[in-house]
């Protein structure tokens, strides 16, 4: 997974948004999930605003438009963002609020309504058995 502080006039354009969701589809995959999280104005940098709601949600449409299938927004009371869908048919699979999951419809790593596999660790095996597949630390960033 990978987190993004969206700062107000640092790092909010469109095309910075559209190259970074290129780079995580070339080296990482559709299927990792990408956070875009608010900020907020306190201790050294309190010159700029907080990130708008409607920032976040441009830079989640540009990084799903582009390709990768679990973005989301963070740090937003109760924002659709903060959801998890499925990539094929769109239907809502976890609903969280907050850091709370509120419900979650996943059965057996898929999606009920389209049967589509969904990423992830599901069940207490799969916790025991996974061993990551390679270290992206030292991949080149975008």
């Amino acid at each position: 997974e990978m987190v993004v502080l969206i700062v107000p006039t640092l790092n909010d354009s469109p095309d910075e948004i559209k190259r970074m969701s290129a780079w995580v589809l070339e080296h990482l995959g559709p299927d990792v999930p990408m956070h875009y999280t608010r900020f907020h104005p306190t201790y050294r940098v309190t010159n700029l605003p907080p990130t708008p709601d409607s920032t976040l949600a441009r830079c989640r449409q540009i990084s799903l438009d582009a390709g990768v299938h679990y973005v989301y927004v963070g740090n937003v009371a109760r924002h659709l963002g903060e959801n998890t869908y499925c990539h094929h048919c769109k239907a809502q699979l976890i609903r969280r609020v907050g850091y709370r999951i509120a419900s979650n419809a996943i059965k057996d790593g898929k999606c009920p309504k389209c049967g589509t596999r969904i990423p992830g660790i599901w069940s207490q095996q799969q916790a025991l058995a996974f061993k990551p597949k390679r270290d992206h630390a030292n991949e080149p960033r975008p």
